[in-house]
């Protein structure tokens, strides 16, 4: 009697105890449903959103097409205005400054309240910029590379050296000898044409540069007329017969030194300058 007496005190069946649990379990039940409920509307909520966003793209989209559209016109207009200012100021553009880059020379010729020195201050200012050591570096490692060059390899040398050293005097004669020299290895039929008429039949194998552009540069500001000792005013900062003949005293500068880089980087890329042709 007293084992079974011990069995019901130590497992008795409490009813109300079930029905407590039963109740919590009820409530919590309940608060889950509740906030899988909110969640459900809340993903329904940002689902419909989804949906509508395709509408609002479109809409923004047509409502600025007639702008986007305008841009896209004008974008080879934009183009040839850069690189127009640009040699105008006796800069040749390259590829290997990215177009988005030359936004700032678009935005200082579209003010249309700069003079053109001022417009002139900006685009050298950009181009400084730009070429910056590293780029300069670079760009005497690409000629170091260049077997074209393997014969005037040390007078590359000289110029990397005078840049290193700031001695832009005797960077700028070494750099039009170079330019020149490039030119006379590329003449198809030696013979003696003038260097303006040279420099017209350029013929160009690279995607770096315009060739069109290539032929303003040489023409209208590295072969710009000027006869020293005649002529009182030099044309240009990077004219080569006043440099040259020692007429402009003024060239052993920075901006002039990053001028003909350019230029110097630019003719490594010529095929053949000079063609004979009948009607020349």
């Amino acid at each position: 009697m007293d084992k079974k007496k011990d069995d019901k005190t130590t497992n008795p069946i409490n009813n109300h105890e079930i029905k407590n649990s039963l109740n919590q379990l009820n409530h919590i039940a309940n608060q889950k449903a509740s906030s899988f409920s909110l969640l459900r509307a809340s993903l329904l909520k940002f689902s419909n959103q989804l949906k509508i966003i395709p509408n609002i793209f479109n809409e923004a989209f047509t409502k600025n097409f007639d702008k986007i559209q305008h841009l896209l016109d004008k974008f080879p207009d934009d183009i040839q205005k850069i690189i127009r200012v640009c040699v105008d100021n006796e800069w040749i553009p390259t590829d290997n400054i990215q177009i988005y880059e030359y936004n700032t020379i678009m935005t200082s010729i579209n003010t249309g309240k700069k003079s053109d020195q001022e417009i002139k201050n900006d685009i050298d200012a950009f181009f400084i910029k730009i070429i910056d050591e590293n780029y300069i570096k670079c760009l005497f490692s690409n000629l170091h590379e260049n077997e074209t060059l393997s014969n005037r390899i040390m007078m590359i040398e000289e110029i990397e050296f005078a840049f290193k050293n700031n001695k832009y005097y005797l960077a700028n004669p070494l750099m039009i000898a170079v330019i020149e020299g490039i030119i006379i290895d590329n003449i198809d039929k030696i013979e003696y044409a003038g260097w303006r008429k040279i420099a017209k039949h350029i013929e160009y194998n690279s995607d770096h540069y315009d060739l069109i552009t290539l032929h303003k540069i040489i023409i209208e500001k590295f072969y710009a007329r000027f006869t020293p000792g005649v002529d009182k005013k030099i044309p240009n900062g990077i004219c080569r017969h006043a440099i040259m003949h020692g007429a402009d005293i003024q060239h052993g500068n920075k901006l002039t030194s990053l001028k003909l880089l350019l230029i110097l980087e630019a003719v490594t890329h010529l095929k053949t300058i000079y063609k004979k042709s009948e009607n020349k």
